[in-house]
C-alpha cells in the first residue's frame, strides 16, 4: 500500500506481463484423426503447452465420449458363437423328436413284446426230470 503526503490511501502501479501463449486450432477431422491417448494428453495438457479454448476442449471431450459409447456399444464377441450352437441343437432336438415319433407310430407292435415271448418258450419247454 501507498500512502500520498496526505496519508491517503493509493492503489500500487501493478504491471503484469502475460506470456504470449500460442492457441491451439485443431479441425474436427484433424481431431478425428488423432488416437484416444493423443486427446486425452490434449486435454491434460502433456502434449500442448500453449491455451487450448474451451469450445475446442468441449469438441474433444465430445469425441472421447462418441468413441467410449461406440465401443461400448459393440456386441460381445461370444454373441455369434452362441447363436449358432443355440441353432445346432434346436436342429439335433428337433431331430431326435422326429426319430422318436416315427419308431412309435411306425414301428410294428408284434416286434414290440418278442422279448417276452422267447421267455414263454423257456418256461414251456421246461419239463422237470
Amino acid at each position: 500500500m501507498v500512502f500520498d503526503k496526505n496519508f491517503n490511501l493509493e492503489p500500487p502501479d501493478v504491471y503484469f506481463e502475460l506470456p504470449e501463449l500460442d492457441e491451439l486450432d485443431l479441425t474436427l477431422a484433424e481431431i478425428r484423426e488423432l488416437s484416444d491417448d493423443d486427446l486425452l494428453k490434449l486435454l491434460t495438457g502433456e502434449s500442448y503447452e500453449g491455451m487450448i479454448h474451451p469450445a475446442l476442449m468441449q469438441v474433444i471431450s465430445h469425441e472421447l465420449t462418441s468413441r467410449q459409447v461406440m465401443e461400448a456399444s459393440r456386441p460381445h464377441w461370444t454373441v455369434t458363437p452362441t447363436f449358432i450352437v443355440g441353432c445346432i441343437a434346436s436342429l439335433l432336438a428337433a431331430i431326435s423328436i422326429l426319430v422318436t415319433i416315427y419308431f412309435s407310430v411306425f414301428y410294428k407292435a408284434e416286434n414290440n413284446n418278442k422279448h417276452t415271448d422267447q421267455s414263454y418258450a423257456i418256461e414251456k419247454n421246461r419239463s422237470p426230470k
